[in-house]
């Protein structure tokens, strides 16, 4: 899930996000961010500001991503413009040994 914050001072963003917007992206724990694609469920949906939408990120560079640090901000240069949480896979069960 994603949120668009609306414009502050030095957060958030006027207009909405659209399909294949290209945010940086810097994860918990993580102290570079990290160039991704913004791929919105409809094509043709949007986030507004002040909305909260789901949505897959799709990064440039393969990023470790640790489960209990699933929050990540959304940047345009420095300015805080969205966040959100990570939904991650379940980790498989261990194997049984007979």
């Amino acid at each position: 899930m994603i949120t668009l914050l609306p414009r502050g001072l030095r957060s958030g963003r006027d207009e909405p996000l659209l399909h294949r917007f290209r945010p940086l992206v810097q994860f918990s724990g993580d102290a570079s961010p990290v160039s991704c694609v913004l791929l919105l469920p409809d094509p043709e949906s949007q986030i507004a500001p002040g909305q909260t939408r789901p949505a897959t990120l799709r990064c440039v560079l393969p990023v470790r991503l640790r489960a209990d640090q699933p929050d990540f901000q959304l940047k345009e240069g420095s300015r805080v413009i969205g966040a959100g949480s990570l939904r991650l896979p379940a980790a498989p069960a261990p194997a049984q040994v007979p």
